[in-house]
């Protein structure tokens, strides 16, 4: 099963297969009826104890705020009535258009969230991982194209990842925001070797691998030195 963009939408283990499905306005409203609503809250609320129970510091911090982001949005689409359940049922032709595009910049953004922990340098893992959000949000942004022209569908797909993710980064990116001059000093990281696992599944746990090496930043020289 591929990731898509309900993967950036959700932190559960069992992703919907497409962007073409999350946004059929039909699986909304059965979402709404039987348990996926339910099933999102209970994802969320196991998260939430873990990152309290579990974490600490910045690390911590940083991955509630995701969190919680995330819960605001959920709670707001399925509230039926609420002007964020029609942008969601509005932005969905232009979503299942883009399906099959937005599946690969999820899926590359994973890749690259595994390169930053495996193959940069411990002190730097965390900028790459700010640079590659920032190749996330024009990848999104170059596939949703003009959204049948609707500006406001696309304003709120992309409302959503900047909604979600967004301050979370901007806690610890600094300089290193999307298309900026720190992203381009950055080296460029190899590849990883074909057929290597992904360590995780969702982007919540590679966030908690990125942000547990953000303590290291300090550790060594900083980026072109």
């Amino acid at each position: 099963m591929e990731p898509s963009l309900s993967v950036v939408l959700r932190f559960g283990s069992r992703p919907i297969s497409n962007v073409a499905e999350f946004f059929r306005p039909s699986n909304l409203r059965k979402r709404k009826k039987l348990v996926n609503v339910k099933l999102w809250t209970s994802e969320i609320e196991c998260s939430l104890k873990y990152i309290d129970d579990c974490l600490d510091g910045t690390t911590r911090g940083t991955c509630m705020v995701v969190l919680k982001a995330a819960e605001e949005d959920f709670e707001a689409i399925c509230t039926e009535g609420n002007d964020m359940e029609r942008l969601y049922l509005q932005s969905s032709p232009c979503a299942n258009a883009a399906g099959s595009k937005l599946n690969v910049c999820v899926r590359d953004m994973f890749r690259n969230l595994q390169k930053a922990t495996e193959k940069g340098a411990p002190n730097q893992a965390v900028y790459h991982a700010c640079c590659y959000f920032g190749a996330l949000l024009d990848c999104v942004d170059a596939s949703l194209g003009d959204c049948n022209n609707s500006t406001e569908s696309k304003e709120f797909i992309m409302g959503r990842l900047e909604h979600i993710f967004g301050e979370a980064f901007s806690l610890v990116c600094g300089t290193y925001t999307q298309g900026s001059a720190s992203c381009s000093a950055l080296p460029v990281l190899p590849e990883v070797e074909p057929g290597t696992p992904e360590p995780v599944s969702n982007l919540v746990e590679y966030g908690i691998l990125v942000m547990q090496l953000l303590g290291r930043r300090d550790s060594a020289p900083p980026v072109g030195n």
